[in-house]
């Protein structure tokens, strides 16, 4: 019993200390620390979100280049949210998604 206290309170803290950063708040460093986010990605994240904020995770794929379904799930596991929601598969499969991504 014990060492399942343990193993619960290192998952906690090991969640609590990954970087999180929120696509339609965050600036250029707070995405650049999401493992698997680059220079390049978080440019492309911030020049998207200057026309307006991403509405939902769907939303950020459509408009962002480099950003997929699969690529969102990892940057997502890796603390990037959209709204302070993470990435949800079916929501990415919406019918205003574009073909094509």
């Amino acid at each position: 019993m014990r060492r399942w206290l343990i193993a619960g309170l290192l998952a906690v803290c090991a969640a609590a200390a990954q970087p999180s950063a929120d696509a339609n708040l965050a600036s250029l460093a707070e995405i650049e620390r999401i493992k698997g986010v680059g220079t390049v990605l978080a440019a492309n994240i911030l020049e998207a979100r200057a026309k307006g904020p991403f509405m939902d995770w769907a939303d950020l794929i459509r408009r962002v280049k480099g950003i997929g379904m699969g690529n969102a799930a990892k940057l997502s596991a890796q603390g990037l949210r959209v709204n302070g929601a993470a990435f949800q598969t079916q929501e990415a499969q919406s019918p205003q998604e574009a073909p094509g991504k």
